[in-house]
């Protein structure tokens, strides 16, 4: 392993190296740098805020020696005064009598529980023999059927585990 790792630094130096130019690489001329000489320091005025250190640059000098105007800054507004939203935009969070009105209730139905008659009988995946195994179920175990399609087969959910999968109808009974 730290042969690989070191076989890996090896290959990512010498690609940057061959990335970089290799060996015909040039280094950038000079006067292809921007450079900006630092003005000279000025004496302090009263005119001048506060107290000045060696960190401050003083690039007004080193602008009028290029003799280019200064930009006007442009005001720009980044965020707006918040505004009311208009009446017509509003939504109502509370429902109207009306609508309450129109709501319709369902009722739910109650759950469709029953109970394994084999002793041992496969719950699969999907509803056929086809299907892989997801788990066995022992006689009596109570299971809430989901659905059932009508080909012999139903979807169920084990009470237990919380398992779901389906069986063979014929092999459920309804509890009593």
């Amino acid at each position: 392993m730290t042969r690989f790792v070191f076989l890996s630094f090896a290959f990512i130096g010498w690609a940057f190296y061959e990335v970089s130019g290799g060996q015909d690489f040039a280094p950038v001329p000079p006067e292809r740098l921007a450079v900006l000489e630092r003005a000279e320091a000025q004496p302090a005025t009263a005119q001048q805020e506060g107290p000045r250190d060696e960190t401050d640059v003083d690039i007004s000098a080193a602008l009028a020696a290029e003799s280019a105007p200064l930009p006007k800054p442009i005001p720009v507004s980044i965020v707006s005064a918040p505004v009311a939203t208009p009446d017509q935009e509003r939504v109502a969070l509370i429902p109207s009598p009306e609508e309450l009105a129109s709501v319709v209730v369902v009722e739910e139905t109650p759950a469709d529980i029953r109970e394994v008659r084999g002793s041992r009988v496969n719950m699969r995946s999907g509803p056929g023999t086809q299907f892989s195994v997801l788990g066995t179920l022992r006689r009596g175990e109570r299971v809430e059927v989901l659905r059932e399609p009508g080909n012999g087969w139903a979807k169920l959910k084990v009470e237990d585990t919380g398992r779901i999968g389906w069986m063979a109808s014929r092999l459920l009974q309804s509890t009593d």
